[in-house]
Order: structure tokens, then C-alpha cells, then sequence
């Protein structure tokens, strides 16, 4: 008789989740699990980050385990060949050969240096555009109500974040409501 034991979160942490931490601005440090959606902590640093995530993703485990819901498995053991099948309109495929040539590289180089500028791109734009938009709409708080908070710049789990509060403010405003966030009224 073989009988299965449930997993607990200690069990389930000690995968290779893919743990990051990050510098933000104010000298303060994000950490976050990839895996688990929503799953981040912050820490004065790096160290206290990592350690606020880790009780943040076991009490994380928990209620997911109490829910009955999967468990994402770790990204860091998902293995890729390398190889890729891609359909291409004729005329797209005309066209990067041609461009491939040009450049003096094999069509497959060719993508693959494509590919990459693009991922780098998006995550560099995302970043910017992100930051941009934290700056012009703090900016614009400050303007109509005070300084701001400075700990309300990024989202942290259980507080909104600015354009979060800014939202509230403009949906309060557009129905009527005269209860708005305390720190915006």
C-alpha cells in the first residue's frame, strides 16, 4: 500500500523556482517568484527582500494548496531544443532572406539576431514606457495634491499604486462618489 503524503510549501520551495531580486527606486529591493502571479515582497535589502519573499510565497503555497489550485511547476527545469518551425508569408521569407544576404549571414542567424533585438526591445520599452508613465503621473499628482507618498511610487502587495489610486480618484469623481482615497482628497 503505497500512500502519497500531501506537499506542504517548504516542499514545494525547495525547486528551482526562479527567484528574482530587483533595485527600486528609494534604495528599497523587490523580490519576486516567476512562477507564482503576484507573488512579490520588498525589503530595505537584497537580503531582507529574498527573505520577505520567501514567508510572502509560503503563505502564497498555502491558500493556492486550500484552494485546490496547480501549482505552477518550476520554469527553470522546462527544457527547450532550440529548434524552431516558423510559417512564413512568402513575401516576408523573400524578404529576410534577402536581408540575411545583405548582412552576409545564414537566414537562420538572421531571425535569430531578430528575434532577440525584438525581445530586448520590448523589455527595454516596457521598462521605459513604465517608468514614464510613474514620472508624468506622479508628476501630475504632485502637482493637483502634494508630494506623494514615496512609498506609494511602485505597487506593493496589499497597496495600490498611484496610477491605481489615480484611477479610483477619476472613477469617484466621473460617478459621483464624495468618499474618495484619503491621501488624494
Amino acid at each position: 500500500m503505497n500512500i502519497q503524503q500531501a506537499r506542504t510549501p517548504k516542499d514545494y520551495l525547495t525547486e528551482p523556482y526562479m527567484r528574482i531580486v530587483t533595485p527600486q527606486n528609494g534604495g528599497t529591493f523587490m523580490a519576486e517568484i516567476m512562477e507564482f502571479p503576484g507573488c512579490i515582497a520588498q525589503g530595505s535589502t537584497p537580503a531582507e527582500a529574498y527573505e520577505n519573499l520567501e514567508q510572502i510565497a509560503e503563505d502564497w503555497l498555502a491558500v493556492a494548496l486550500e484552494k485546490n489550485r496547480e501549482i505552477p511547476p518550476p520554469s527553470g527545469t522546462q527544457e527547450y531544443s532550440g529548434r524552431l518551425v516558423v510559417r512564413l508569408p512568402k513575401n516576408l521569407h523573400r524578404q529576410a532572406a534577402i536581408y540575411a544576404a545583405r548582412e552576409g549571414s545564414s537566414l537562420n542567424q538572421f531571425i535569430a539576431t531578430a528575434i532577440a533585438a525584438r525581445v530586448s526591445a520590448s523589455d527595454l520599452y516596457s521598462k521605459l514606457a513604465d517608468r514614464c508613465a510613474d514620472l508624468v503621473l506622479q508628476s501630475s499628482l504632485t502637482v493637483a495634491y502634494g508630494p506623494i507618498p514615496t512609498s506609494l511610487h511602485r505597487p506593493v502587495p496589499g497597496r495600490a499604486s498611484i496610477y491605481q489610486l489615480f484611477q479610483l480618484r477619476i472613477a469617484s469623481q466621473q460617478s459621483g462618489i464624495t468618499q474618495t482615497v484619503p491621501f488624494l482628497s
